[in-house]
């Protein structure tokens, strides 16, 4: 509990200036930490979210997570090989806090013009 303020200031501001109606946002693993916050907030204020889980075996129990912080759909697998399945231009956010040049490159090549 003692972390949840600071999680909080960091997913508000990393999402400041972020947020619309139309907008639609792909998030990584918003089943914990700091992008589940972020995944309720965007889904609070009229974002489409689109989780991005890994399998494995609590699959079920992170897709039931995501779905109770406002993701309307939940994709499985690793975040470069599912964004390379993507079609272009689909994202107005890709949220992403693992990293790496592959996934980036992937995030980039998804989102629509303007994303972030």
């Amino acid at each position: 509990m003692s972390l949840l303020p600071l999680q909080g200031l960091q997913s508000i501001r990393a999402l400041r200036g972020k947020l619309g109606r139309q907008y639609r946002a792909l998030v990584c693993d918003p089943h914990r930490g700091v992008t589940a916050l972020m995944c309720q907030e965007l889904s609070r204020s009229g974002t489409h979210v689109t989780a991005l889980i890994s399998g494995g075996d609590d699959h079920h129990n992170a897709q039931s997570f995501c779905m109770l912080h406002g993701a309307k759909g939940v994709l499985t697998g690793r975040p470069a090989s599912v964004m390379n399945q993507l079609e272009d231009n689909t994202f107005d956010l890709v949220i992403d806090t693992q990293g790496g040049q592959v996934a980036y490159d992937a995030a980039q090549r998804i989102l629509k013009d303007g994303g972030r």
